[in-house]
């Protein structure tokens, strides 16, 4: 199985990303097939019925978002696991705000083949893996990259109210439409796999990335009834024996005495659940 990572790079011209001429699930059109090829196919020309986030030169992804957050986004920079420091773009141009419930559409240029082969082969000799590759997995193994080694692509994103999330390892290959949720702190996104067909939430993921744990059930408590306390009970038929027909037993005197002794049974259930 492919890792998310790789899908990347195969599905870089994947037409579903990129043709949309809305932002509706149910207009665009899917092949539900990866083009597993080595060349970069260019994003045909297509009059956008919304505003942009991002630069539409040499972009190898067009996706559609919609913000759900529940807030205005004035700030939407991309980083790669490959930066070394913050990235310096707004992708958001000329001080425009992705406002709530607003669609727009996402133009990216993720990192070529080429560029990551050339990090351990050379540029060169990058450019003669492609050119006799028949696929990109080859290419990558030609060079000696590992899925460790593949750029991943975190969106951070800066509020109207001045706070930040990240969505961290956007499906670059795997979306062609979906929408960028909240719950508290935490963004993330919704969207049917390009893959699979499958309906996906991002929340889960971005939970453990940020130390945030899921909820346990409420565990059910079945009380136990509490026990009554035992109790001594005395028997009064003796107190009613005469012994006065004999009296020489009047004279018997008992000095012991037991107003001391606990007859209780000695345990107790106050404590008891």
């Amino acid at each position: 199985m492919l890792n998310r990572r790789l899908i990347v790079l195969i599905a870089g011209v994947l037409a579903a990303a990129m043709v949309m001429p809305g932002c509706s699930l149910a207009e665009k059109e899917e092949t539900g097939e990866y083009v597993s090829t080595v060349t970069p196919t260019p994003i045909p020309e297509v009059v956008d019925d919304l505003e942009i986030i991002g630069t539409k030169e040499d972009a190898t992804y067009r996706i559609c978002l919609h913000n759900k957050t529940g807030k205005d986004i004035t700030d939407f920079r991309i980083k790669t696991s490959w930066d070394t420091t913050d990235p310096q773009t707004n992708e958001l141009k000329d001080g425009a705000v992705f406002t709530n419930e607003e669609g727009r559409y996402l133009y990216y240029k993720t990192i070529s083949l080429e560029e990551i082969a050339a990090t351990t082969v050379g540029l060169e000799d990058a450019k003669q893996l492609i050119e006799n590759a028949s696929s990109a997995d080859e290419v990558l193994a030609g060079a000696g990259i590992t899925d460790a080694d593949l750029p991943s692509y975190d969106v951070i994103l800066t509020f109207s109210d001045g706070t930040t999330a990240t969505l961290h390892s956007f499906p670059f290959g795997d979306i062609s439409e979906g929408d960028i949720c909240m719950e508290n702190t935490i963004a993330y996104l919704t969207y049917t796999s390009l893959s699979t067909g499958n309906a996906n939430s991002t929340l889960e993921t971005e939970k453990t990335i940020q130390g945030t744990p899921t909820p346990s059930p409420t565990p059910t408590v079945t009380e136990t009834p509490t026990p009554e306390a035992t109790q001594t009970v005395t028997d009064d038929s003796y107190n009613s024996y005469d012994n006065t027909a004999d009296d020489s037993y009047n004279s018997y005197n008992d000095d012991s005495d037991y107003s001391g002794e606990d007859y209780s049974s000695g345990e107790d259930y106050s404590g008891e659940d």
